[in-house]
């Protein structure tokens, strides 16, 4: 790049680069204090012309090896893959390379922000591709998930020192799991066709909840066993915002047992 000049001329752009980074300084001098609307026109002007220039740095490695896409205005992703020398075996990296001279809100940035993201792995060329990669390694939350709803059962460490009694355990525990996901999967699919007013308090709407809060949800319900004219009832509180979707769910199960029985005989 051109060196950055010690007096720069009246007015000019001057793009220059330290560590590898794009900078960008504009120089403006007047004797008279300009106007918001020249102030504005020069900033759309420097970050136009920030724009121009970054976008073929960025774009000159990572596009050669990679795709470029830009999802909106202002961003710019590349996504490619290349290879490396370790250990003395060539191995596959991923990359992609997010470029903003836009943020989010709208803003246009002097400074361009530059985001690189690599992901070394042994999946070949037609086995994956980079798009593919990327959506594995952002899929192990998910599969983390699975992995921590043992310990919200606390089923994590055995509580005997004889096989047979954790044996037991954990096939309490794992007809536990499935009553509880059963109980999951029916109130989702329950809520779905309701109204707005009537559907479950969720912040937004999911396929699959985690098992804490299905427990927390629907089995953590303050309720007051009743007997009347020979039949038990559970009374919930009326303002509870879990009481229909419970109900919902205790009569989809019991016509489900009453329609067994019926065939069963």
């Amino acid at each position: 790049m051109q060196a950055l000049p010690a007096v720069p001329e009246e007015g000019e752009l001057v793009f220059y680069t330290h560590n590898d980074k794009p900078r960008i300084r504009a120089i403006c001098h007047s004797d008279e204090p300009p106007s918001a609307a020249e102030k504005q026109g020069r900033l759309d002007h420097q970050a136009e012309s920030a724009e121009r220039i970054t976008r073929g740095l960025a774009g000159r490695s990572a596009g050669t090896l990679g795709t470029w896409a830009e999802p909106r205005e202002g961003k710019q992703v590349y996504t490619g893959h290349t290879w490396r020398q370790r250990d003395g075996r060539a191995q596959r990296v991923v990359f992609q390379v997010v470029q903003r001279t836009i943020a989010a809100n709208g803003q246009r940035l002097l400074v361009p922000e530059v985001e690189i993201d690599t992901w070394w792995t042994s999946l070949g060329l037609y086995t994956a591709s980079a798009e593919e990669v990327i959506e594995l390694y952002h899929q192990h939350g998910t599969s983390e998930q699975f992995h921590s709803e043992k310990t919200e059962m606390d089923l994590e460490r055995p509580p005997s020192g004889k096989f047979a009694t954790n044996a037991l355990l954990l096939a309490l525990g794992q007809v536990a799991y499935n009553v509880l996901r059963l109980c999951d999967q029916v109130a989702l699919a329950e809520d779905r066709p309701l109204p707005p007013q009537e559907k479950m308090p969720l912040s937004k709407p999911v396929t699959r909840r985690r098992l804490r809060s299905v427990m927390q949800d629907l089995m953590y319900l303050a309720a007051r066993p009743t007997c009347h004219a020979g039949r038990l009832a559970l009374k919930l509180w009326c303002d509870n915002p879990w009481r229909f979707a419970w109900q919902r769910l205790y009569h989809r199960f019991t016509e489900a047992a009453v329609v067994g029985l019926g065939r069963s005989s």
